[in-house]
């Protein structure tokens, strides 16, 4: 498992041990939540991917043959560095994950899926922005998080040939996401889950399932169409007048923490569905902004279970801890937000590499 710092990974290790798998837990930072589990079968300093590619190539490709390795599984944004580099590698081609993460090129995939696609443009000059940007929402072809997302003000945002922005219709409505695990073509596992809370509006910390049939059939008919092989993710608005398609992330999401069958029983060709019980990200939930009323919060959080923490396997919350206090120190020597801090060196912007 590479990007062992996120909560996904956690649950593939646990998943993956109890599966039978022998795990190692890969990532460029000391602390990680993956690390500190009794089921992580050993710790693995990688370089970091955004900033030293090839060299994070190469540790991989040394990995696989040392350690004779039958699966590599990237977490986050690493995958785009990991493509194409040897066949145990669980993802698709770098040309496939390109399409996918770019909000633009992505909108062309999803056209005649079955769901609907938002009225967009792609702006490389800043002369092409509307006088009157009410009524649109503004990304960076490439972003994560909700990060590089400009609504009701452009102040700031200057669209260049090298840095494309996507001019979308803003949608009202209820958002969902979609989290599917793909073998060659075969959609095994899918979860479609309202994010009950954020982190002051960016990533979702509670989870909760439901049904929607043709966020399924879309990420059915899409896996099918490209043979995908992987992890991959989608945010979707229901509105009144049907389901939207906004955009894909290939890689793993919090869905993952959603199944109640052992997430790793796909690769040995088992198809699961979702469970039914919310999820949480306990050591996030103080952190939700804006803060909900008092009575639900706790009504919700009552109901729900923990994706971190665990009887059997308790100190992934202190590996979680340890992380925050590394990534904190980090952003503060780097000059950079604690958020930007805990995924910069995964980070990719559709930049070449060798």
């Amino acid at each position: 498992m590479t990007a062992g710092r996120a909560p996904a990974a956690l649950e593939w290790v646990r998943a993956l041990a109890r599966d039978g798998w022998s795990v190692l837990v890969g990532d460029s930072l000391r602390f990680t939540a993956s690390g500190f589990s009794r089921y992580c079968g050993g710790r693995v300093s990688l370089p970091p991917a955004r900033f030293s590619p090839s060299l994070f190539r190469r540790e991989v490709l040394k990995l696989i043959d040392s350690e004779g390795l039958d699966l590599v599984i990237p977490t986050c944004e690493e995958v785009f560095y990991l493509a194409d580099l040897h066949p145990a590698v669980f993802c698709p081609p770098l040309e496939t994950l390109e399409h996918l993460h770019s909000k633009w090129r992505f909108l062309e995939l999803a056209e005649g899926l079955g769901v609907e696609v938002p009225s967009s443009r792609l702006l490389v000059d800043a002369e092409e922005l509307p006088a009157d940007p009410r009524g649109w929402v503004f990304k960076l072809e490439f972003s994560r998080f909700g990060e590089g997302t400009w609504s009701e003000s452009t102040e700031g945002l200057k669209p260049t040939p090298a840095r494309r922005v996507v001019m979308q219709e803003r949608l009202v409505g209820e958002e969902l996401s979609g989290y599917g695990v793909a073998v060659r073509g075969e959609l095994k596992a899918w979860v479609v889950y309202r994010p009950v809370y954020r982190l002051a509006g960016a990533s979702s910390v509670f989870f909760r399932p439901v049904e929607d049939r043709r966020a399924r059939e879309f990420a059915r008919g899409l896996v099918e169409r490209l043979e995908y092989h992987g992890q991959i993710a989608f945010d979707f608005m229901r509105t009144d007048d049907g389901l939207f398609v906004l955009e894909c992330n290939p890689r793993a999401t919090s869905g993952v923490h959603l199944f109640e069958q052992n997430i790793a029983s796909v690769l040995r060709g088992d198809e699961i569905s979702a469970g039914v019980v919310d999820k949480m990200l306990s050591p996030a939930l103080g952190l939700v902004r804006p803060w909900p009323p008092l009575k639900t919060f706790i009504k919700d959080l009552w109901g729900a279970r923990d994706a971190v923490f665990c009887w059997r396997d308790p100190l992934p919350l202190l590996g979680m801890a340890a992380h925050v206090v590394e990534t904190s120190f980090l952003s503060l020597i780097r000059g950079v937000s604690l958020k930007a801090a805990m995924t910069r060196d995964l980070e990719w912007d559709g930049e070449s590499f060798d």
